[in-house]
């Protein structure tokens, strides 16, 4: 008798293994390297699948991955196994290469050669001090578009002609022998020469040979002559330039050329960078002034000064600049930095807030499959499935061996645990921040990389000892599940017996509450619990809440907004309010009660509580921003000191991405709260 298997109609149906291998690799190539092996787990499907990778990410963070499972001398060993179940082409190679033994380097170039290889980046790892000389194999590699080298020897063979179809080149401290520069690229748009140290000299001759570069960016200390004429004479051969970039550190630039008018214009060139300007050198101002005069279609000009020259003098001017003859400018914006009393820098103690600019493709590309993949895993019934969400999903392991001058460890608390993360810091009562992760409470974790990393540099630019709780998830834990888990850690904290979880420099007087997303939620309602609770060490003197996960009844204008609409969709938030209220019926359970519409008709009274000084963090593409400044209102009309700072274009959760710059700046904001805090609470301390 023949027996047969039916499929349950309740088994969710498998869309991403059906979909073609094109599609999958353009998935798998967004994914960290470690994870995308990972998903050879998934299913007998998928046990190969990543053997369809196109690009191969070989870089520090997967260093540090391999190092808490493997001796650091087996990375060359991993890539080497990698590499050989790959099947197609490999377009792109990143390699960091310390410490990997040079002929594994050569033969990897060797195998590259022959797959279709297009973009390659070779860098040294953070202590290696020596140069690469790069194998002559790499010089086969003729169908590479894009190349950036980092502390390596530039020396091709005497037979080389050149890459043909290379179209971007970056050099960071690269010897070469620049006399036949020129020729090795004829195709080149962009050339980039990252550092004035340990950077061979190149030829401003060898530069103008460049005739299809669009984009330029040079230390003039790099060139052979530093005299001013010297970058008119560069420019004037490359007719298709749009953008230049100089920077002038280390660079004694001589008058030659200043004085007298350069004879032509630059009507191609659209963008001017000038960086480490001297500003009580007159030559150097002299010839910024010419070069924005022989630019008339400029769009866009940055000007960065020197350290020393921070301070101008009022009214300073050059007599060899013909002022009535710089005409009207095309000028759709002007950055200046370093200088005093310019308007786009309030706070000269405070990293600059960075100014917008496009996201880049890969934020676009994770937030796009991220979504995606948690769309698929939301259930009409109420079930989240995370097997597909997990793949973007690292998760990290503690690890005592400091990271990026971080260490951490796990602590059980029944029914949770805690990560704790400690800064390789010498000083004395260190202040503890107890973080709680966003995720619409249904996902991550202390362990997931977003925020193992966070957390990693919250610790490493606050100098502060940073607790991440693991709280349950919906929809297994309903309310008040979380909140429970929440306080519950502060309160174990807070016990005498339970000290020695922390270093003995981590002063429990000086404790702030973060919370992002879910967690931001979790973090007011914990400060009020907190408010309300006689700790016998705790103190808590901080709220920072980076984009809180709040809502009402009633759509809010930023929710209805299509433009807003990018990290994170009213599809799932109104999800995980479904799945986050208790199942017992309750009748005054919607959204507009104290839990989720925190400053809605039935909040909390605050007047009679001390809670804590707030800093709350609003992009201005989250469809969450109106709830945030509606919270921001409600805490100041109660009396409390709040704090609000807005990033106009960023998205929910764009904290979690270090490449931003206005994820950088977050980390400075939010060590500048803290250290304010722990300043008023020290001054109000002397005077009692």
């Amino acid at each position: 008798m023949k027996l047969s298997c039916k499929a349950s109609k309740f088994e969710p149906e498998d869309f991403i293994s059906s979909m073609p291998d094109n599609v999958i690799t353009h998935i798998l190539d967004r994914l960290p390297l470690q994870e995308a092996v990972r998903t050879g787990i998934l299913s007998r499907k998928w046990r190969f699948k990543w053997s369809l990778l196109s690009q191969l990410i070989f870089d520090d963070k997967f260093r540090a991955y391999l190092s808490v499972k493997y001796d650091r001398n087996d990375l060359g060993r991993v890539i080497s196994r990698l590499l050989l179940h790959l099947q197609g082409v490999i377009t792109k190679f990143v390699l960091c290469y310390y410490p990997i033994n040079v002929e594994d380097i050569s033969h990897w170039i060797l195998f590259l050669s022959r797959k279709g290889l297009k973009n390659l980046t070779i860098q040294k790892s953070y202590g290696h001090e020596q140069p690469l000389k790069l194998p002559t194999h790499l010089f086969s590699c003729l169908e590479l578009k894009h190349l950036k080298l980092e502390a390596c020897c530039f020396d091709p063979p005497t037979s080389f002609h050149g890459f043909p179809n290379l179209l971007s080149l970056e050099l960071c401290q690269v010897q070469f022998d620049s006399r036949k520069f020129g020729d090795l690229c004829p195709a080149l748009e962009m050339l980039k020469m990252t550092s004035p140290y340990r950077t061979s000299k190149v030829k401003p001759s060898e530069v103008g040979k460049l005739a299809n570069l669009k984009i330029l960016s040079l230390f003039m200390c790099n060139l052979g002559n530093t005299s001013s004429g010297t970058i008119f004479e560069i420019v004037s051969f490359l007719p298709n330039l749009k953008e230049l970039d100089l920077d002038f550190i280390n660079c004694k630039l001589t008058e030659g050329g200043t004085k007298e008018r350069c004879p032509s214009t630059f009507p191609c060139i659209k963008t001017l960078k000038l960086s480490t300007i001297d500003l009580g050198n007159g030559a150097m101002l002299s010839f910024a002034f010419e070069m924005i005069r022989s630019f008339p279609n400029l769009q866009t000009l940055e000007i960065t000064a020197s350290e020393h020259g921070i301070d101008p003098t009022p009214g300073i001017c050059f007599p060899e600049v013909d002022y009535n003859t710089t005409g009207s400018l095309q000028l759709g914006s002007v950055v200046l930095r370093r200088l005093k009393c310019v308007e786009n820098e309030p706070n000269p103690y405070m990293e600059q807030k960075p100014e917008t600019n496009p996201l880049p493709q890969s934020v676009h590309d994770n937030l796009f499959i991220a979504n995606t993949l948690i769309n698929i895993g939301l259930r009409t019934d109420g079930i989240i499935d995370r097997r597909f969400r997990d793949l973007v999903d690292p998760k990290i392991p503690a690890n005592p061996k400091p990271v990026e001058g971080v260490s951490s460890y796990d602590v059980s608390i029944d029914p949770c645990w805690f990560r704790v993360f400690v800064p390789d810091a010498t000083t004395h009562n260190l202040p503890v921040i107890v973080y709680y992760h966003g995720g619409g409470f249904a996902f991550y974790g202390p362990d997931s990389g977003p925020f193992d990393g966070l957390c990693r540099r919250f610790a490493s630019k606050i100098q502060a000892i940073v607790v991440s709780v693991n709280y349950r998830l919906i929809p297994e834990y309903r309310y008040p599940t979380q909140y429970e888990d929440g306080f519950n850690v502060l309160k174990f904290l807070d016990d005498k017996k339970n000290h020695k979880t922390l270093p003995k420099n981590a002063d429990l007087s000086r404790c702030f509450v973060f919370g992002d997303s879910a967690g931001g939620n979790l973090a007011h309602h914990v400060c009020i619990k907190a408010s309300q609770y006689k700790f016998q060490h705790i103190k808590v003197i901080g709220l920072v809440a980076l984009q809180p996960f709040f809502g009402g009844e009633q759509r809010a204008t930023s929710e209805l907004s299509a433009e807003n609409r990018l990290g994170l969709h009213l599809n799932q938030t109104d999800f995980y309010w479904n799945v986050f209220q208790p199942i017992a019926g309750d009748e005054k359970w919607d959204k507009d009660n104290e839990v989720i519409n925190v400053s809605g008709p039935r909040a909390v009274d605050l007047s009679g509580l001390d809670f804590p000084a707030t800093l709350v963090v609003i992009g201005g593409r989250d469809i969450l921003e109106d709830w945030q400044r509606k919270y921001c209102v409600w805490l100041k009309n109660s009396g409390k000191e709040v704090y609000m700072e807005e990033y106009e274009y960023m998205f929910h959760g764009f904290y979690t991405f270090p490449e931003l710059a206005e994820a950088t700046h977050v980390l400075s904001l939010v060590r500048d709260f803290v250290y304010k805090q722990i300043k008023i609470k020290t001054l109000v301390h002397s005077r009692l």
